[in-house]
């Protein structure tokens, strides 16, 4: 089902540039989840983060398609130093996206991964990256009594007040796991 809509969603930018070549370079990143009595399964491309809140720590699920991961085993392999690797201009530049030709690269679940009632679901456009996952985690905490809601726009909160002038967009979607009226989780 995901890769049919990562699929469908090329496809319909490779429909769009066909009709109107001046739009020729133009594309997005893509991330998208689909929950199931199983649990979470996720395609990826671009930057866009994929993140898991449990019990108080956040981790990255999908991979980050940008030069910045590039940079940063660099930087840990000593061709160049960590400031540098951070300061790098073409940090945020896509190794992959979804433009309508075929997609470089993919990142999709093997999988599904178990979620559990508390667990939130973070689903970003990679504006979101303008904080560090600690502050991600911090925020998520503080707010994740309140709902997905409120941790959503706590994100994006966050994200405004840094004021950063080269921020990108910042979306968030924010999904709480509860659990389903039979005791299962839904």
């Amino acid at each position: 089902r995901l890769v049919s809509a990562l699929s469908a969603a090329n496809d319909a930018i490779a429909d769009k540039v066909n009709e109107n070549p001046a739009l020729s370079g133009m594309g997005s990143t893509l991330v998208g989840v689909a929950f199931s009595k199983d649990g979470a399964q996720w395609v990826s491309v671009g930057d866009s983060p994929l993140m898991l809140y449990r019990r108080g720590e956040i981790a990255l699920l999908n991979e980050d398609h940008s030069l910045a991961p590039e940079l940063d085993r660099m930087a840990e392999a000593g061709h160049i130093s960590l400031e540098e690797a951070r300061r790098d201009p073409r940090r945020h530049m896509l190794r992959s996206a979804v433009t309508g030709d075929d997609i470089d690269l993919v990142d999709i679940s093997r999988k599904p991964l178990a979620v559990e009632p508390g667990d939130y679901v973070i689903l970003a456009s990679d504006g979101l990256q303008t904080l560090e996952q600690s502050e991600v985690e911090r925020i998520v905490s503080a707010y994740a009594a309140d709902g997905a809601q409120a941790v959503a726009h706590a994100l994006i909160r966050a994200v405004e007040a840094v004021r950063d002038p080269h921020q990108d967009n910042a979306t968030v979607v924010a999904v709480r796991v509860v659990p389903a009226a039979s005791g299962a989780v839904s």
